[in-house]
């Protein structure tokens, strides 16, 4: 069977199919902000290109977050209409956990420190032990709170903020992560390397919203 993997919580929009172990199929718009036209425009052709339909699929991974607020709603509402016309399960993954799987598959000598940029002098990080396994709960720190964050430890760095931080730490990778890398995070699930997040968003901070005063 197949599994398919969603990602839309960056400004760019990608799926990527899975066939057993294997990632065989990767499309992504980077057109900013086009998640809501895209997501099943991309769907319906990853499908038809590969020549299935959703009755092949067993599974979808769907990116949670942290990232962009609308992005992130995009796809898992959009996911959840999957879920309830056709009955196929749902995995959240966090961006974080792509960023990890997308960085590397397999233990590593020191523990790893995921980092996405938050913008406005913020990151969003999560500590991962060299067996891959997460030891601290994802947060939203100002970057020069990281060294405290890790407690001043000798570790991997990966994920799109990863160049913010001060340092003398060896950058695994610093790319935004895509639908590949949620693809890669699945599989990791399949292994239990990983654990599944609840397809709900993560959104870590609240969205930036400013409210129009009453007259």
């Amino acid at each position: 069977m197949y599994r398919l993997a969603v990602e839309t919580a960056n400004s760019s929009c990608s799926v990527a199919l899975i066939h057993g172990n294997e990632i065989i199929d990767f499309i992504i718009d980077e057109t900013p902000s086009q998640q809501s036209k895209m997501l099943f425009t991309l769907l319906n052709t990853i499908l038809e290109s590969n020549k299935l339909t959703y009755d092949n699929i067993e599974a979808i991974g769907v990116a949670v977050g942290p990232g962009s607020f609308t992005g992130i709603r995009i796809g898992v509402a959009g996911c959840v209409g999957v879920n309830i016309a056709k009955n196929i399960p749902l995995i959240g993954i966090t961006n974080l956990q792509a960023a990890l799987a997308g960085s590397l598959d397999k233990n590593t000598i020191k523990p790893v420190a995921v980092i996405l940029d938050a913008s406005r002098g913020y990151i969003y990080t999560e500590l991962y032990s060299n067996e891959l396994k997460s030891i601290k709960e994802p947060e939203m720190l100002k970057i020069e709170e990281f060294a405290d964050y890790i407690n001043n430890e000798n570790v991997f760095l990966c994920g799109s903020g990863s160049l913010l931080v001060k340092g003398q730490y060896d950058n695994l990778n610093n790319k935004v992560t895509t639908a590949e890398d949620v693809a890669k995070a699945l599989l990791l699930i399949g292994k239990k390397v990983l654990k599944p997040y609840p397809c709900v968003p993560l959104y870590i901070r609240e969205p930036d919203v400013t409210l129009s005063k009453k007259k």
